[in-house]
């Protein structure tokens, strides 16, 4: 998994704070709730933050039905 971020309000690189395949990512399930947690770098330094991503399974199965073939 690769995860990107830039600036929002104006034109600017991207810079990758995260490279890692998906089985080092933390994945619980709460529910119909399926939500994933990792570290990585911030924008502007190079601290360690933890992200959490929580998907409900509709928004889940909504993004698997619009991926690219």
């Amino acid at each position: 998994m690769h995860l990107k971020v830039g600036p929002a309000k104006r034109q600017g690189s991207e810079k990758t704070i995260l490279e890692q395949s998906l089985h080092e990512l933390e994945v619980r399930g709460e529910g119909d709730d399926v939500e994933l947690v990792f570290c990585a770098r911030g924008i502007y330094d190079q601290s360690q933050y933890r992200y959490r991503m929580r998907f409900s399974r509709s928004q889940m199965m909504a993004l698997l039905e619009t991926r690219p073939q």
